[in-house]
């Protein structure tokens, strides 16, 4: 690899303002366009939500309730999900008055140590998590 960098990866930290796990919705229903494939579809239903997707949307997220035939958007997105064309999002959610959020980061892991290349700025003094990181290059 280039300048000795080892590895990229991305990963989200989930957090919420309660001391219990985050709760995840059981039915997904929010996807997204993935924008780098092209594959073609054999059901005239995905055909015609693939499309429909796509020009209402674009790579935004967006959820199956917003289409005029939602039951023709839940035929339809399983065929782009089992091709890899659409991402499902898991929903994380708390009861009201709580609060739940996820920042993502892309990291490059370089020989010398960790360099953050994405990603909103997180102040880690201010949170308290029931995980700590011991070693700089866990999982090498």
């Amino acid at each position: 690899m280039p300048n000795g960098l080892l590895k990229i990866t991305g990963f989200p930290i989930d957090m919420n303002t309660l001391e219990s796990d985050i709760k995840i919705e059981d039915q997904l229903v929010v996807y997204k366009k993935v924008d780098d494939l092209v594959y073609s579809l054999k059901v005239k239903a995905s055909r015609m939500f693939l499309s429909a997707a796509v020009n209402k949307y674009g790579l935004m997220p967006f959820t199956l309730r917003s289409f005029e035939d939602e039951k023709l958007a839940k035929m339809g997105v399983v065929e782009c999900e089992r091709h890899n064309l659409m991402r499902p999002y898991q929903v994380f959610y708390e009861r009201d008055g709580e609060y739940v959020a996820q920042f993502k980061s892309t990291v490059l892991i370089m020989p010398n140590g960790l360099l953050k290349i994405t990603g909103f700025p997180i102040d880690m003094n201010t949170l308290e998590s029931d995980i700590k990181i011991e070693d700089q290059l866990v999982g090498f």
